[in-house]
């Protein structure tokens, strides 16, 4: 894990990286994701609970 965040600090420190993409397209980008991540985690609960009714 530790690794991976040292290449992302690196690639979010890059120049050419940062340039690819304004401030306010990554701040939406940011909030995007954070808007998808509950419902996959609902969605990934949801099919938990069917797999266990399943097995019962």
């Amino acid at each position: 894990m530790a690794k991976y965040t040292d290449e992302l600090t690196k690639l979010n420190d890059s120049d050419e990286f940062q340039s690819w993409m304004t401030y306010e397209e990554d701040q939406q980008m940011i909030l995007n994701t954070e808007k998808k991540m509950p419902y996959n985690e609902c969605q990934n609960d949801s099919k938990l609970e069917i797999a266990k009714s399943l097995l019962q």
